[in-house]
């Protein structure tokens, strides 16, 4: 009983820490989504002094990391697997959408509303809470368990 009540308060508490830490982190991100397109395209540069992009674009990676750690009765090197695959899979969904051209869009405003759009942000929130049930679905099965006190 004691684990189920631990476990919300510990994704709150690490979600506001990351949060309150994200923005410089956030640089860490943008910085490799950059060298990821300068390896495919050598005159493209993603990261400017007022591009909020790399910021935004990470910040759907707080839910993963604050539930992933909060997780209980698992190992540290699986947890940090965990989180170098969502993060792997946020910088492939993040270069897939500056292929369409939704950055673009993203920036000027003009693609809210749009398919394009709705599609890019709902997979990218929806990607870490999936990532992280894929890999603790054994927690999870565990977690709603009645408590047998």
């Amino acid at each position: 009983m004691k684990t189920k009540l631990l476990f919300p308060l510990k994704v709150l508490g690490l979600s506001v820490s990351l949060f309150i830490l994200w923005k410089p982190l956030s640089w860490t991100y943008g910085f490799l989504l950059d060298l990821l397109l300068k390896y495919f395209y050598s005159l493209y540069h993603l990261l400017s002094k007022n591009d909020e992009f790399p910021y935004l674009a990470s910040l759907s990676l707080i839910p993963l990391i604050a539930l992933t750690l909060a997780t209980p009765k698992i190992k540290f090197s699986r947890k940090a697997l965990i989180v170098a695959l969502g993060c792997a899979a946020s910088l492939f969904l993040d270069f897939s959408a500056i292929q369409f051209d939704i950055r673009e869009e993203l920036v000027s405003g003009g693609a809210i509303g749009s398919f394009s759009y709705d599609t890019y942000r709902l997979s990218k929130w929806l990607l870490p809470f999936l990532i992280w049930i894929v890999f603790n679905y054994q927690f999870m099965s565990e977690y709603s368990r009645p408590a047998t006190d």
